[in-house]
């Protein structure tokens, strides 16, 4: 990923479930309004399209679809409820100078409240799919202590990241039990790459010393494919 592609680091299944949900709220607000098929007259389209594309903006403004924004239930809550008010408040205003009076309140008193709940719904559910699921995860192994390895798996829990983290890699000799975590040694870095089909890898060094140490192995990754992070 270049360091100017900003598009790279956008969660595009965020942003299709927030819609999905947008339109399901749309639906069911129609339904519940008893407008059913009246709904899709051009004023109540326009309403849900603009509120989609205000709350969309917003959410990207936030950050809320960066891969790298970390996940805690408070601000996700706080950032989704931002988004949704000043998404309400655009659409007012448009109602208000566009005289919207002749446009169903039942079915916009729904709208707001389903489509708040769908949002919210929208929000967790991609979470835990995505998470559980693993959807598009690059197979990843760390090179460094197993310290920095949790701390690593930590944080990347808390984030939007879609990484399968297989393991970690250590620069000296060590006596480890747990074997679903440690892989070796970075002496055997090429063979646990073939065994593991890794895709990328992530390389937690700070001493200068251990950077110019694994420098060979990041040409060697660089040769055969994957993807190395430093």
């Amino acid at each position: 990923m270049g360091k100017f592609n900003k598009g790279a680091s956008t969660n595009l299944y965020y942003m299709m479930s927030d819609c999905i949900f947008g339109v399901l709220a749309f639906g069911v607000a129609a339904t519940v309004s008893k407008l059913y098929m009246d709904a899709f007259r051009k004023g109540y389209i326009i309403i849900c399209i603009a509120f989609m594309v205000v709350y969309i903006l917003s959410s990207k403004e936030a950050r809320r679809y960066n891969v790298t924004t970390f996940f805690y239930v408070d601000r996700f809550f706080k950032k989704v409820t931002n988004s949704f008010i000043i998404a309400i408040a655009v659409v007012g205003m448009l109602l208000y100078f566009d005289d919207g009076k002749d446009l169903s309140r039942s079915f916009l008193t729904c709208f707001i409240v389903f489509s708040y709940l769908m949002l919210l719904l929208s929000a967790f559910t991609m979470r835990y799919w995505i998470k559980k699921g693993k959807i598009n995860a690059q197979r990843t192994i760390l090179i460094g202590s197993k310290e920095r390895y949790t701390k690593f798996e930590y944080f990347l829990s808390k984030s939007n990241m879609e990484v399968d983290v297989i393991g970690y890699v250590s620069l000296k000799e060590l006596t480890e039990d747990n074997k679903t975590q440690y892989l070796g040694t970075i002496h055997h870095l090429e063979e646990i790459i073939h065994q593991n089909a890794v895709d990328q890898i992530y390389i937690m060094v700070k001493q200068q010393e251990e950077i110019v140490e694994v420098q060979k192995y990041i040409d060697m990754c660089t040769e055969m494919g994957v993807t190395a992070r430093v």
